[in-house]
């Protein structure tokens, strides 16, 4: 299973997310909740570092394993872009959720 942890600051704002584990779906090469989960990710990826220009702070590992996290005192304008992409991802992946329950489970702090 796949546990994804949204972390929220103060201001509701989403400041970090973590993505652990495989899906379990089916074998590697055709596990379709992976390659959801792994598409909306990359997007996110994108569109933070790559069109936003920002430093994320990104742990890795080969477990199955990523925390990406926001740097400090972003500009406003360019939070609430960030904020768009982030809350976009979350959309995306309590809809897979939503349809593959027993593969993904997303969790919010």
């Amino acid at each position: 299973m796949i546990t994804v942890k949204i972390e929220r600051n103060e201001n509701d704002e989403i400041i970090s997310f973590s993505l652990d584990g495989h899906a379990g779906y089916d074998v590697e090469g055709k596990d379709i909740v992976c390659a959801a989960v792994s598409a909306v990710t990359n997007m996110t990826l994108i569109g933070l570092h790559e069109k936003l220009k920002l430093n994320l702070k990104v742990e890795k590992s080969d477990g199955g394993y990523i925390k990406v996290g926001l740097p400090d005192n972003i500009p406003e304008a360019e939070m609430m872009v960030a904020q768009f992409i982030l809350e976009s991802m979350v959309t995306e992946y309590l809809d897979i959720e939503s349809s593959y329950g027993e593969y993904i489970l997303v969790k919010e702090r």
